[in-house]
């Protein structure tokens, strides 16, 4: 209807007599609904919470996703704590930014292949070709943000902080940046493939994998960097 800019689309039995239409309002409740589950979908709620379900009711509803994200913060102190030895406490203070900007990049990604997909102008086969674009875009947002964060780390904070961890959060940013728009791309077709709907990749799920894959990429790098530049761990501060 769209395409052809009609009002109404018959519809047809086997042998091509006209049964009955499909009107240009029809279409919109159709949009309005399916929008709506979905962006409720992506908070792990429904439609019915504010009209017929109970308190206890919209509590069980809205726990599963929230068990998620307790399940992933869980696996992240699991993550920070094997690094407990290891980080020199002046990473400590950028630990929050890599997460951040892992999960709204991934979410990008992903909420533009779910409207692809839901519009027809992405195709299932074509499941490589964005991966890899989106790798690309991660890759090139990436490295512009990781010059901005070095830069801006070590003019500020050079007071305190040597120029090793100004370049360490750079080299996160960077490739958390990256993973988290691989990420953000292969979830809606794993999920469409699998036959759930996409629209449940930019909820807890896709914030879970980027905010514990960003979290341990960056202590990765960091414990790399404090070791190289000879700093003392997360307890002892400077050596």
């Amino acid at each position: 209807m769209r395409k052809y800019n009609v009002v109404s689309v018959p519809v047809l039995d086997e042998e091509g007599r006209v049964v009955g239409r499909v009107t240009h309002d029809d279409i919109l409740d159709v949009l309005l609904e399916e929008s709506s589950e979905d962006f409720l979908m992506m908070a792990g709620t429904d439609a019915d919470e504010l009209t017929s379900r109970s308190v206890f009711e919209v509590a069980r509803l809205r726990s599963p996703a929230l068990l998620i994200s307790l399940a992933a913060g869980f696996f992240m102190c699991t993550v920070v704590s094997g690094f407990e030895d290891g980080l020199n406490i002046l990473f400590v203070a950028f630990m929050p930014l890599i997460p951040l900007m892992s999960g709204n990049t991934g979410n990008q990604a992903s909420t533009v292949l779910i409207r692809g997909l839901a519009t027809g102008h992405v195709r299932r086969d074509q499941f490589l070709h964005y991966v890899l674009r989106e790798i690309r875009v991660g890759a090139l947002i990436g490295v512009a943000f990781a010059c901005i964060t070095f830069v801006v780390v070590h003019l500020v904070f050079r007071r305190h902080d040597p120029i090793e961890v100004s370049a360490a959060v750079g080299v996160a940013v960077f490739a958390a940046v990256t993973f988290a728009n691989l990420i953000g791309s292969v979830i809606p077709f794993v999920l469409t493939r699998i036959g759930l709907d996409p629209a449940i990749a930019s909820g807890p799920v896709l914030t879970a994998v980027t905010d514990t894959s960003s979290l341990a990429i960056y202590l990765t790098v960091a414990s790399v960097a404090a070791s190289m530049a000879g700093l003392g761990s997360m307890t002892g501060g400077h050596p």
